[in-house]
């Protein structure tokens, strides 16, 4: 876990993302290795979430447009907290945007 909040923090100092397919590759995350990935970013979004912190999870995209987390990340957020709600993926993606803008500017101060 603490290089893949390392790479993170990186990325949100660079105020860029990262995708899932770069982490796999950057921590050498054997098979199943996107399982294993996704286990540690559910276990970081909820330590996040709980403790009212930026989503750092939020850095982490597909390598294809429109450059959104799976859609996984978002029903887990929705099983955090009922009240989340997202219409589509045009609010999906407002909703990921203003993360990103949370994450960055919490890192720029760091």
């Amino acid at each position: 876990m603490s290089e893949l909040l390392a790479l993170l923090a990186q990325a949100a100092q660079q105020k860029r993302t990262l995708t899932y397919r770069q982490l796999i590759t950057e921590l050498a995350l054997p098979v199943p290795a996107m399982q294993r990935l996704t286990y540690l970013l559910e276990q970081l979004t909820q330590r996040d979430w709980l403790q009212q912190q930026p989503l750092r999870s939020a850095l982490v995209v597909s390598q294809r447009p429109p450059y959104l987390p799976k859609q996984g990340w978002f029903s887990f957020l929705q099983q955090l907290d009922a009240e989340l709600t997202f219409v589509d993926s045009v609010e999906q993606a407002a909703w990921h945007q203003t993360q990103l803008q949370q994450v960055y500017a919490a890192f720029s101060k760091a």
